[in-house]
């Protein structure tokens, strides 16, 4: 079945190319990865002997997993040799270089003699790779080079491609990896049904990088001058689909400031919402500020009394742990794909986070939150002890990871 997974890969390429004239993000995809060998043996040139340590997220969501294990490895081995890859241009293109990592690149598409010739290119010393990328052809020779690789903050369902009959040889492959860190019981118990002892539950690391961030001395002039003494909610990373229902809910509600942090900040995007500009708020009047820079979120949550937090209604609902660290109450759409993110059954089934099912629905809560202020900090305070239960990854990996450096 090899032949199957390598002809999807290039099934998906066909297609990025034929999307590419009309499609911004699928002519992002491969513009990034023209030249990738010269770019990136440009960037490797002040590697010198260094061991390198290569770490690999999707996009952003997972290099926040990552970055509590990066900013560790810095510190541990601070002659080591970063580098990061991003599968997803939004990742690579939100990425802002810092001094934690040496070199960022996109990740060549999983065609065998890309994948040989990267990890040939890179020669790293072990390979860290985050959540849901299980790239067979790179699991494979990651192997054959006998380069440790470990997965962090993976959640393995009965449902995926490796645990049907037509997986066994991608089964196989994921077999090959040096180590697991998983988020949770049940990934780790489907593990070792299938004969996977190499294990350890450890959690999500997102929790340790938010409560760093939440450490941090963060204010804005323009936010704290826009609400005053208000009481707040932030919509963070809201689609439009959110905003069909956000808007006619919101307007109803007096004496209350909204803050928008659109997950698109496109000029479309930015024209649908409304309100005044966060970069250009100079003390005007108004309910609503509209956030048109991104990688602020995680940090304007200090300022929210309540948190919606969008992506719910299209299936795949954004992070809910960076408003859940600030011990405020949770908003989102009911789906039932909501059940796939772990964080988020867990909030709901402690009280911290509530969804719903409609406008008049979302109305009843947030008329109940903003009403009764003991709620909103019994629900906080749910969120932030879930937080500090479960915090704690980025020790138990580093613990691990210290055996292969």
């Amino acid at each position: 079945m090899k032949w199957v997974y390598n002809l999807t890969i290039a099934c998906y390429h066909l297609l990025l190319i034929i999307a590419s004239p009309f499609n911004s993000k699928a002519r992002r995809f491969l513009e990034g990865r023209k030249n990738w060998r010269n770019t990136l043996k440009d960037q490797l040139e002040n590697k010198a002997e260094a061991d390198l340590i290569w770490i690999h997220a999707a996009s952003q969501g997972e290099y926040q997993q990552g970055l509590p294990i990066i900013k560790e490895l810095k510190k541990t081995k601070p002659d080591s040799f970063l580098l990061l890859s991003f599968f997803s241009p939004s990742g690579f293109d939100a990425f802002d270089q810092n001094e934690h990592v040496d070199a960022v690149t996109f990740l060549p598409l999983d065609y065998p003699k890309n994948v040989s010739a990267f990890i040939d290119l890179v020669k790293p010393k072990v390979a860290v790779f985050v959540k849901y990328e299980f790239w067979y052809n790179y699991m494979i020779e990651l192997y054959r080079q006998k380069v440790p690789l470990l997965l962090i903050s993976s959640i393995f369902r009965p449902d995926q491609m490796f645990f049907h009959s037509m997986g066994k040889f991608y089964l196989n492959a994921l077999k090959l990896t040096d180590h697991f860190f998983v988020q949770d019981e049940h990934s780790a118990a489907l593990l070792h049904h299938h004969g996977i002892d190499q294990v350890t539950i450890t959690g999500d690391s997102r929790l340790d990088q938010m409560l760093s961030i939440k450490e941090e001395v963060w204010t804005d002039d323009r936010v704290e001058s826009f609400i005053g003494e208000s009481l707040v909610i932030i919509c963070g990373s809201i689609w439009p689909s959110d905003w069909d229902c956000l808007k006619r809910v919101i307007q109803q509600f007096s004496d209350i400031k909204v803050i928008i942090a659109p997950h698109e900040v496109s000029q479309e995007a930015l024209t649908l919402y409304g309100g005044v500009r966060w970069s250009q708020y100079a003390d005007e009047a108004g309910d609503l500020l509209l956030i048109d820079q991104v990688g602020s979120l995680k940090y304007l949550y200090r300022y929210a009394d309540i948190a919606y937090v969008g992506g719910a209604l299209r299936g795949a609902v954004h992070n809910t742990i960076e408003p859940a660290v600030y011990n405020i109450p949770i908003v989102i759409a009911e789906h039932t794909k909501n059940s796939k993110f772990n964080e988020v059954m867990d909030l709901k089934d402690h009280g911290g986070l509530v969804t719903f099912e409609d406008e008049d629905e979302l109305f009843r809560i947030f008329e109940e939150l903003i009403q009764d202020a003991s709620k909103r900090k019994e629900m906080g305070q749910s969120n932030l002890d879930y937080v500090m239960r479960n915090s704690g990854a980025t020790e138990k990996v580093m613990q691990k990871l210290q055996e292969y450096l």
